[in-house]
């Protein structure tokens, strides 16, 4: 069995093993489980429920989040829960709440790597006091109360920012520990350049048994994703995809002229309540020499096109109709809507720019207009 909290011994494979009942639940449905990791991959695996009892149990490489999970008869995936497996047998009971399709009454027993992570957080609750400050602001919402509201947010940010320090904390000092490395993938996201340079820096000094097993090498490709979009002052590399007429569109045909690199898609639906914004930007700037170069994250063209028609969109439209879209990843963009704003010479000038932010920077190139 592996040692849960060290990476002293991470060459030999845990055994884990999963037991329990669902109540609620119908006897021919299934109970899945995807998170081991075998031959350098998360396998899933699935075990039949008999009066709402199971019991699975395979090896893992390493410590793994394994997330369970309920299907409907269409196959929809519907109540789902997540815990750590260390090589301890696990029991995980929950009642199924019908009418909602979600997991009440949840309990995981037998984890000691669970176990630690949830003190850890505890810990980091109790220093932070974030969880009371988020139950101050909703009661204040209740009460319609802006003005303590605008001081609980701004409360609620300093505690975020404190649980994270403490988190952080924990990594650095424990470097053997797995709990450290599920805590770097879980708890720290990569919400600017900043963290993501301090998440990269506490998983380089990890354990090297940990850092080189599946988790981290997962975290590290997430990591070198992130980094791709942080190109501010700095000019991407050239990239030709077709447009939705065939045309080849490439990224040094708008040299000598601003250009928004607008990333969307048909079905995103913040995409298209921003796209009236872009096209009175558009319409007030384009004779200034500003354009727009929509990158599509659609894989089926009709809808793609629909959209365009739809929304009424006159700029340059390109997408090679893949997922992931080769030039989204080529700017780590991962969530849409998303923009860059170059200037006449490619230089980024500006990132996620949306409503009144996209007004204010193009005013400031363009001067203002109505």
């Amino acid at each position: 069995m592996l040692n849960s909290l060290s990476g002293k011994t991470q060459e030999t494979k845990l055994t884990y093993s999963i037991s329990g009942k669902i109540n609620g639940t119908r006897s021919e449905q299934f109970l899945y489980i995807i998170g081991p990791i075998t031959a350098g991959k998360q396998k899933i695996d699935s075990v039949k429920l008999k009066s709402g009892e199971f019991k699975i149990s395979g090896n893992s490489e390493e410590p793994a989040l394994a997330n369970v999970f309920l299907k409907d008869l269409s196959g929809k995936k519907t109540a789902s829960a997540s815990f750590y497996l260390d090589g301890s047998p696990v029991t995980f009971t929950a009642g199924l709440e019908t009418t909602a399709q979600t997991f009440v009454r949840k309990s995981v027993t037998g984890s000691k790597l669970q176990d630690e992570i949830s003190l850890i957080h505890s810990n980091a609750d109790q220093f932070s006091q974030l969880p009371q400050l988020r139950d101050a602001y909703k009661k204040a919402l209740s009460d319609k109360d802006s003005l303590e509201m605008k001081v609980l947010d701004k409360k609620i940010q300093n505690a975020a920012s404190l649980r994270r320090g403490n988190l952080e904390k924990f990594a650095k000092d424990n470097p053997e520990k797995w709990a450290s490395l599920f805590i770097l993938m879980y708890d720290l996201p990569l919400r600017n350049l900043e963290a993501l340079n301090q998440v990269k820096s506490l998983l380089n000094n990890l354990n090297p048994a940990i850092r080189s097993g599946y988790n981290a090498k997962t975290l590290f490709s997430k990591i070198e994703f992130s980094e791709r979009k942080y190109l501010m002052g700095k000019v991407p590399e050239d990239f030709a995809q077709k447009s939705h007429l065939g045309k080849l569109i490439k990224l040094s045909d708008y040299r000598g002229k601003y250009v928004l690199i607008d990333f969307w898609a048909s079905w995103c639906h913040p995409c298209r309540e921003e796209n009236p914004n872009l096209l009175r930007a558009f319409n007030l700037y384009n004779g200034n020499g500003f354009e727009i170069l929509a990158v599509s994250l659609d894989t089926k063209k009709d809808a793609w096109i629909k959209a365009i028609q739809e929304d009424k969109l006159p700029w340059t439209q390109v997408s090679d109709l893949k997922y992931p879209n080769d030039v989204a990843n080529q700017f780590g963009v991962n969530t849409i809507p998303d923009n860059f704003l170059l200037d006449p010479q490619g230089k980024v000038i500006g990132q996620n720019l949306r409503g009144k932010a996209l007004d204010v920077k193009l005013a400031e190139l363009f001067g203002e207009k109505k």
